[in-house]
C-alpha cells in the first residue's frame, strides 16, 4: 500500500497548516477543510472500491480513494495559509522533500522485506536514505545537525 504513504504525508501537513489557521483565528476554516478532505475521502472511497469490486485492487482503490482526500485537504489549506500570510513551504524545499521521499520509498521498496526482521530493516533502510537524500539535496545541513545535538543534550 505504498499509495497511502503519500495520503498520510499530505494529511500530516494539512494537519500542520490546519493547526496555523486555528492558531491564526480561523478554525472553522481549517474545519471546513478537513470536512471537505474528508467527503473527498468518502465518495473517492465509494466509488473507487465499487469500481475495483472485491478482489485483490480493493485495498489500492482504497488507498488512492484516501490519498486524493488528504491531499486535496493539504493543497486547500497550504492555499489558505499562502493566502493569510504570504507564504508557506517553499517550492523549493517542497520539491526536496518529494524528491528525499522518493529516494526513501525506491529503497525501502527494493530491500527484502518478507519477514517482520526484514520488514523492520527495509523501513530503517528507507529511513536512512530519506535523510542523507535531504543532505544530498542540501534540504538538510550540518547547521541542522549541531541544532538536533544541542536539543538532544537538553534532554
Amino acid at each position: 500500500l505504498g499509495i497511502l504513504v503519500f495520503g498520510v504525508a499530505c494529511f500530516a501537513l494539512f494537519v500542520i497548516a490546519a493547526t496555523i489557521l486555528t492558531s491564526a483565528g480561523r478554525p472553522g476554516l481549517a474545519a471546513l477543510i478537513g470536512a471537505v478532505g474528508l467527503l473527498i475521502v468518502v465518495t473517492g472511497n465509494f466509488l473507487l472500491i465499487q469500481q475495483a469490486g472485491l478482489g485483490e485492487n480493493i485495498l489500492t482503490a482504497a488507498a488512492l480513494g484516501t490519498s486524493l482526500g488528504m491531499a486535496v485537504a493539504f493543497v486547500l489549506a497550504a492555499a489558505a495559509v499562502r493566502q493569510r500570510f504570504k507564504t508557506f513551504v517553499s517550492p523549493s524545499t517542497f520539491l526536496r522533500g518529494i524528491g528525499a521521499g522518493a529516494v526513501a520509498f525506491a529503497v525501502a521498496h527494493y530491500v527484502p522485506h518478507d519477514t517482520r526482521v526484514l520488514a523492520i530493516g527495509a523501513l530503517a533502510a528507507g529511513f536512512f536514505a530519506f535523510l542523507g537524500a535531504l543532505f544530498v539535496l542540501r534540504e538538510l545541513t550540518g547547521k541542522d545537525v549541531a541544532a538536533v545535538k544541542k536539543v538532544l543534550k537538553r534532554g
